[in-house]
C-alpha cells in the first residue's frame, strides 16, 4: 500500500512539474510578445517642430575652443516643441548637449558624454546640484557607439502638472536614431519655471568638434493613411485594388 501510494505522489510531483514547465515558459513568451508589440512613442503631432536654425544656427563643423563651440536661442518658448537634428561627435570623450537653458546655456537638459562611451541625461542650473535622470547606453538605442557616427536627436518639451501639485512640471522625450530610451519620457517635477529657449554643445577634448545639420524628424507627421481616409485595417485579397483613397488637397 505504502509503494502504492509513492507511486501516486511521484506521479502527481512528475505532473505539476510538466505543468509548471509549459504554462510557465507560455506565460514568458506571453509577456515577450506583449513588451515587443508595445507601440513605440512618439513626438506629439501638434507640437511646433524645430530644428538647429531656429536656434539661429546653421549646418556647419564647429571646432574644440576649450568652451562651448555654438550655441543659440529660439525666439519663442520651447513648451510643446519638438527639436531634431543631426549630430556628429568628432573625437572621443568630453561632449556635452545643453538644451532648453534659460538664464545660461549650461542649464537646462544635458546630454553628457561619459568616458565609457555612454550618455548621462541631467536637469541643470548654475548654482544648484545636477539632477542625474538616467544613463543611456549605445546599445539601448541600436546604436554601436556615440561618437564618430552621425544620429538624428530629437528632443520634444512640454510644461505639465504631472502630479497634480499646482507647480508646472517638465515632461522631456529623448530619441535617438528614432529610439525613445525604455519607450517612455521624462518627468522633471516643479522645474517647469527652468525650462528656456537656449541650445549648446561644449566639446571638452582638444582636436574634437561636432557637426550639425538641420533635419526636421518624422516627415510622416504631415500626412498618413487616415489622410487619404483610411483606417488602420487589414484589406485582404478581392482581385482588384483592395483598399484606396485621397486627401482633400493636392500632395
Amino acid at each position: 500500500m505504502k509503494s502504492k501510494t509513492k507511486r501516486i505522489l511521484a506521479l502527481l510531483c512528475a505532473v505539476v512539474m510538466v505543468a509548471t514547465t509549459f504554462f510557465g515558459n507560455w506565460y514568458t513568451k506571453q509577456a515577450e510578445a506583449e513588451t515587443s508589440s508595445e507601440e513605440a512613442q512618439q513626438p506629439d503631432q501638434s507640437f511646433n517642430k524645430i530644428t538647429f536654425i531656429d536656434f539661429g544656427i546653421d549646418d556647419n563643423t564647429y571646432n574644440y575652443n576649450g568652451d562651448v563651440v555654438v550655441e543659440g536661442s529660439t525666439s519663442e518658448t520651447l513648451n510643446k516643441t519638438v527639436f531634431s537634428g543631426d549630430i556628429l561627435l568628432s573625437g572621443s570623450k568630453g561632449f556635452q548637449i545643453m538644451y532648453g537653458g534659460k538664464a545660461n546655456t549650461w542649464d537646462g537638459l544635458r546630454i553628457a558624454l561619459q568616458d565609457d562611451g555612454n550618455m548621462n541625461l541631467l536637469w541643470t542650473k548654475i548654482g544648484v546640484s545636477d539632477l542625474f535622470i538616467k544613463q543611456i547606453t549605445p546599445a539601448n538605442v541600436g546604436m554601436t557607439e556615440f561618437v564618430n557616427h552621425t544620429f538624428n536627436l530629437t528632443i520634444s518639451t512640454e510644461l505639465v502638472d504631472a502630479d497634480g501639485n499646482g507647480v508646472d512640471d517638465i515632461k522631456i522625450g529623448v530619441w535617438f536614431n528614432n529610439v525613445l530610451y525604455q519607450n517612455d519620457y521624462i518627468i522633471v517635477t516643479d522645474r517647469g519655471e527652468e525650462l528656456g529657449n537656449r541650445f549648446g554643445v561644449y566639446c571638452g577634448m582638444e582636436g574634437s568638434s561636432v557637426t550639425l545639420k538641420n533635419n526636421y524628424w518624422l516627415p510622416q507627421w504631415d500626412i498618413t493613411f487616415s489622410n487619404f481616409g483610411i483606417d488602420n485595417n487589414t484589406y485582404n485579397y478581392n482581385g482588384d485594388v483592395v483598399v484606396e483613397g485621397s486627401t482633400s488637397e493636392a500632395l
